[in-house]
């Protein structure tokens, strides 16, 4: 991979990040996401007792929705910020 070819992967994945945050900022989305918190174990144990691949099975899908959260509470300007830093260290790296 050519470093422009990593240069366009980190602006399209800034592009990706406020494209979902557009989408779960509406009531629909709003909607949406509180149906995922309540599948993805948000605000409950993951844990299924004597089943430690159903424990890790929830606790996948709940890191999945914290990382949707993490996601929605970036601005805008946070996620400028960080793809270009990160432009700027593949450039240096080259």
């Amino acid at each position: 991979m050519t470093i422009k070819d990593r240069a366009d992967q980190l602006i399209e994945n800034g592009e990706k990040i406020k494209a979902f945050k557009r989408v779960f900022k509406g009531r629909n989305g709003k909607l949406a996401l509180s149906l995922l918190e309540e599948i993805c174990f948000y605000n409950k144990s993951t844990y299924v007792k004597n089943d430690p691949q159903g424990t890790a099975l929830n606790e996948g899908c709940r890191q999945m929705i914290l990382k949707v959260h993490e996601l929605i509470s970036m601005d805008d300007v946070e996620i400028d910020k960080r793809t270009e830093d990160k432009l700027k260290m593949i450039k240096r790296v080259g």
